[in-house]
């Protein structure tokens, strides 16, 4: 398309004034790709990272190839340094493992602390570039975590009401909306896990469906295959409710680029069998 519009062009300067022309337009800037790389208990981790402006918070994610995650959550779009501690929005949190989110180790609870510098702010580009360092710790087994020499090297952002760009989870829990402040999506053998989640709150909820998944609606129910899926809610740390009924409906999974969306409902509670939440208008949009 670029050589087409650079000949037309050239035509039309030779019709109106010079007698030769070259095919010499610029070649459009390249979309960023920024990566957010650490030293994670004392071993290299990279991913490349994602971020998102909502509500005024500045939102950083990045996933490893393994499936660990970082999450980093700043209380106001500035170039200045942030910290972290009990009691505060500022946060860095480290997820090891695709789950319902009760495994995360966080700089807001206990005795941990964290720091993250924002060195620059790139409008044209939207793009965010910093540092970040962090003492975690797991609020119920007390795990802790050390993150040292983080750096947030031109990471993309965009403002809207998606997290992290295109991956998303929103529902309605009871009948009250909620929206995941994280999403992710990572598959362990044949199994790809689709996880939201708030760190605020400890909310969090998963899809569990098979990476070979096609368009359509299938059950949830107690087993995986092909025909049946599965899915849980943590209502807080405490409280972890699995579905026992309910549905997932795939409209699109691109295998080739890996893109997975669709809507879901269910009705979920713990081995006691009270209380039943009821989880609707679900839907969710992720790569993987």
């Amino acid at each position: 398309m670029k050589t087409t519009l650079g000949i037309s062009a050239c035509v039309a300067l030779v019709l109106l004034i010079s007698p030769a022309c070259k095919d010499d337009a610029p070649t459009p800037p390249p979309i960023p790709t920024g990566k957010i790389t650490a030293a994670v208990g004392g071993k290299t981790w990279e991913a490349s990272g994602k971020g998102t402006i909502l509500h005024g918070l500045l939102k950083l994610n990045g996933q490893a190839d393994d499936g660990t995650l970082i999450h980093l959550v700043l209380d106001e779009v500035a170039e200045r340094n942030f910290n972290s501690q009990v009691a505060t929005t500022n946060t860095v949190a480290y997820f090891p493992a695709i789950s319902l989110g009760d495994n995360a180790l966080l700089s807001t609870t206990g005795l941990a602390h964290g720091s993250v510098n924002i060195t620059e702010l790139n409008w044209a580009d939207s793009t965010v570039s910093g540092t970040f360092s962090a003492f975690l710790q797991h609020p119920e087994s007390g795990d802790t975590l050390s993150i040292l020499q983080g750096k947030i090297d031109g990471v993309p952002f965009s403002q809207e009401t998606r997290n992290f760009g295109v991956n998303e989870i929103t529902v309605n829990i009871d009948g009250s909306p909620w929206e995941a402040t994280y999403t992710s999506a990572s598959g362990t053998g044949a199994i790809l896990y689709i996880t939201g989640g708030d760190v605020a709150d400890s909310r969090a909820l998963v899809l569990v469906v098979p990476k070979a998944i096609n368009p359509g609606t299938y059950p949830i129910g107690s087993t995986l295959s092909l025909d049946s899926m599965q899915a849980g809610y943590n209502a807080d740390r405490s409280h972890k409710l699995v579905a026992h009924s309910g549905q997932i409906t795939v409209d699109q999974h691109d295998k080739t680029n890996k893109i997975l969306n669709g809507t879901f409902q269910f009705q979920a509670a713990p081995a006691s069998g009270t209380p039943v939440v009821t989880i609707g208008n679900g839907t969710f949009y992720v790569r993987y």
